[in-house]
């Protein structure tokens, strides 16, 4: 199992977490620490520390912020939740699981049933 610490360590999760779990513990918050676990093939665990992200933290209040006002805006649009914009982005359709479930819907539309 390889170490997919810089992965996660800017993954918005887990910036969330680190962010809170700051906010609550204060002075006693000493990073993040993820469990791995391997359930195919030979089983492994593994716990990493992820690496600091200060800045990711201190715009993470904004970012959630920006992505509020964006739905917001979006419900308050009329337009249908099928015509929002789209990631349109291989790093978004595709992942270390496969494809996104949405896949063909994004390429082809909305198949209507008769």
């Amino acid at each position: 199992m390889a170490s997919q610490a810089k992965y996660y360590g800017i993954s918005g999760q887990l910036v969330g977490y680190g962010y809170m779990a700051h906010k609550i513990y204060g002075e006693r918050y000493h990073g993040v620490m993820l469990n791995q676990i391997q359930h195919t093939g030979t089983y492994k665990f593994k716990r990493i520390s992820l690496p600091p992200a200060p800045n990711l933290y201190r715009k993470f209040p904004q970012t959630v912020r920006d992505a509020e006002e964006t739905i917001e805006r979006l419900e308050k649009s009329g337009r249908s939740p099928v015509d929002y914009p789209m990631a349109m982005n291989e790093l978004s359709c595709y992942h270390r699981y496969g494809a996104c479930s949405f896949l063909d819907t994004c390429k082809w539309g909305m198949q209507t049933q008769v």
